[in-house]
This record gives structure tokens, sequence and C-alpha cells, in this order.
């Protein structure tokens, strides 16, 4: 029995079944490693959780020490191990051990063999996506696109994510859409819709997508951006005064943050690369008629000011 990470889920496989069983960590084009984890142990874990025992701890295998944590929905886990949750963020190499809280992101669960494969055969790429924007255009419906979607689907929306995932194929597309051109012709696009992604992603790549999204916008269309406010985050946890030590560099280290704005360096990328204005607004008031609820910012940031919501109008 092996253990493999995809995106916040660990997939449980047999490898006698046909599966191969790799030792490394994801590689670069989003595929995910295997963590090898005994059919013996994973049925002993399950069975323990159900009899509601405590500090139920793995024996065998890279998570051997580590405390299987039951969560109040009877098929999913989390991971514990020196007072510390793990997390499979994307971003991560491998799982790490480093939040103190428990969220989506430190959840687990155990699936089938074939919802496992399914991740490995059921992938769309750039061709289907081009396809399909095609098609939706053709039919007369708006092309509403989801970048860097997740597990949350929106109806009607188009997906593109660079990582594989369980679930909603038909929609769901996966190419590395912040390093590559985007096989769709110019003004191919209604609305442009991201949460909680840009900032995860280098400031050359920032720069690309948002000049990606204004190319295949429409005239008059929106790129919807909501992610971190890093002067939300520094008011509230950094002391600068205090220098070096003051700084909180938990809003790097904690989330896998790479390259935050403020509401003004946000306005300045859009404008730089030609967006003809920047909107701000607040969660779930987004500006285009094709706007959705956001889902960010959760529990961990300020509702009002802990996320910048910005609609970017080509």
């Amino acid at each position: 029995m092996y253990v493999m990470t995809y995106h916040h889920r660990l997939i449980a496989v047999d490898p006698r079944r046909g599966l191969i069983h790799v030792n490394e960590p994801p590689a670069p084009d989003g595929s995910a490693g295997l963590l090898d984890i005994t059919e013996t142990d994973t049925l002993r874990l399950q069975e323990r959780a159900e009899r509601n025992e405590k500090d139920i701890i793995i024996d065998d295998g890279p998570l051997a020490g580590c405390e299987f944590v039951k969560t109040g929905n009877s098929r999913a886990f989390h991971l514990r191990r020196d007072g510390a949750f793990a997390c499979a963020d994307p971003p991560s190499s491998t799982i790490v051990f480093n939040r103190q809280r428990a969220g989506v992101w430190e959840t687990f669960e155990f699936v089938s063999h074939d919802a496992g494969l399914q991740v490995l055969t059921h992938v769309q790429e750039k061709s289907a996506f081009a396809e399909r924007v095609r098609a939706t255009n053709d039919s007369g419906r708006p092309v509403c696109v989801h970048f860097g979607c997740g597990h949350r689907r929106i109806s009607g929306f188009l997906h593109v994510d660079k990582h594989r995932l369980l679930g909603h194929f038909e929609d769901y597309f996966i190419f590395d859409f912040a390093e590559s051109e985007w096989p769709i012709p110019d003004a191919s696009v209604d609305y442009v819709y991201s949460e909680d992604f840009i900032e995860h992603i280098p400031q050359r790549s920032q720069l690309a997508f948002l000049t990606e999204s204004l190319r295949v916008l429409k005239v008059g269309g929106f790129n919807r951006v909501s992610t971190p406010c890093l002067r939300a985050s520094m008011e509230a946890h950094s002391d600068f005064g205090k220098g070096f030590s003051g700084f909180y560099f938990g809003e790097y280290d904690k989330w896998g943050h790479i390259s935050l704005f403020t509401q003004n360096s946000l306005q300045e990328f859009a404008l730089m690369v030609g967006y003809r204005n920047a909107f701000f607004t607040a969660k779930g008031r987004g500006t285009s008629v094709h706007a959705v609820p956001d889902n960010r910012p959760g529990g961990d940031r300020d509702q009002l000011v802990g996320n910048i919501f910005a609609d970017l109008l080509k």
C-alpha cells in the first residue's frame, strides 16, 4: 500500500494493481511522488480512528512517528509531529510539518485505487483547453476562466491549474499557465478569476500572468485578482522598530508565499502592463457581471483588509 500526495489529498494506492512506485518529490510538471506506508499500517490507522482512540502513531515508512489525528469527517485526518501539523501545499516539494493549526492544506484522506488512477489518466491539457474556449465562444456563452483553481469548482467556469487533482475533469485543465503562453486567441475570454494564487509565484511570473490575461480578455473584460494584502499582514504582525527580529517572516514561511502585493503595487503593475483601470472592492463584491462569491480570506486573516480584491479592466 502506498500513499500519494496530490494537493491536499493522500491517495491510498495498491502497487499490486499496476501503479508504479516512485520515491521522488513532485516533479516540475506537477506529477507527484509516492510515500511508502504498509497496507497493514493503513488499515490499523483507520480501525483505531474508528474506535476513537487517541495518540495514534504511524509505525512504518517515511511518516513513522507521525500522529494520525482524526477529524470530524469520518474519511479525513491530519498528521502531526512534534506539535506541528503536516502541510501538503503544492509549492512544497514534500510534506512538511510547519503548521500550528489544521486547515484545508493540512487535511488528508484515503481514497480508492481507481480514484488514484483517475488522477494519472484523466488529464486535459493545453489543446483541450483551447478547444473548450473555442467551442464556448462559438456557442455564444461567456468564457470565464478560474486560474489556480485547486479543488474549488465554479459552475459555468473553465478551471486551470498546474497540479493534477481529483474530480471535475470535464472542465478542468492542466498546464503551467504562469510559465507559458496560453493556446487561445486574443480577446477570447470574458472573465479571468483567481484567488490566493498569484502570491505563490515569483514576480516575473506574476507579470507574465497579468500580461497574458490582458491579451486574452475581451475589451471591457475584467481580471479579478484576490490576494493576501502584504501591508495589512505587516501592520498586524511586524514590529519594524526591532529590525530583523521584528519582521514577520510567517507571511512567507507559513503559507508558501513568494511575492506579495500591496494595493498600490498591484495597481502599478496592472497599469504598467496595459490595463485601463484597477477597481478595488471587497469580498464578494466583484465589479464584473460574471463575478462570483470569493472564498478567501478564511479565518486566518482579517475579513475586511486581509485580502486585496482587484478588478483589473481591459
